[in-house]
């Protein structure tokens, strides 16, 4: 094997390696929760939840495109706001 042939198969064994660690990292585990313990739909429930109260109200939902269109219909519970479980339903998870 030729020394520019060793080296791209040492630098695509190299990428490969790193593909599957940064899957790995990122990919969820049993129960819908990412390796780091986090609910898959944290990130953007936390982001929409900006009173920071555990829940988005209506007015919050206008930061989802959608999501104030059914707020009504996915608010299971017709308290006016949608609970991380409410919102997780809603986005498949």
């Amino acid at each position: 094997m030729t020394l520019q042939r060793q080296i791209a198969v040492s630098i695509a064994v190299l990428g490969l390696a790193c593909a599957q660690a940064f899957a790995q990292s990122a990919a969820p585990t049993e129960g819908g929760k990412s390796a780091g313990g986090k609910s898959d739909t944290q990130p953007t429930f936390d982001v929409l939840d900006t009173n920071k109260d555990g829940a988005i109200s209506k007015d919050e939902s206008a930061g989802m495109k959608g999501l104030t269109e059914s707020f009504d219909k996915l608010d299971a519970n017709k308290d006016g706001k949608l609970d991380s479980g409410e919102f997780g339903k809603a986005m498949g998870k």
